[in-house]
């Protein structure tokens, strides 16, 4: 078996791992990968989130955040 019998994804949080049964089934290697998907929503890190707020603040003030939430 070489590499062109796997449909391996290529993202780098893919799991990778046999799955006997699957490749037993489907009479090939099957990786754990291939039914994986990356999640659809990331969650916001706190610089990100800090940011966001901010932001939304300028708008609702209509000018820019002349305050420093949370310090």
């Amino acid at each position: 078996m070489d590499d062109a019998d796997t449909n391996c994804k290529t993202h780098p949080d893919a799991p990778h791992g046999f799955m006997r049964d699957a490749s037993h089934s489907a009479g090939r290697y099957v990786c754990e990968c291939e039914s994986w998907e990356p999640p659809k929503n990331k969650p916001m890190t706190r610089d990100e989130w800090m940011a966001w707020l901010e932001k939304a603040w300028a708008e609702a003030q209509g000018g820019s955040c002349r305050i420093n939430l949370f310090k």
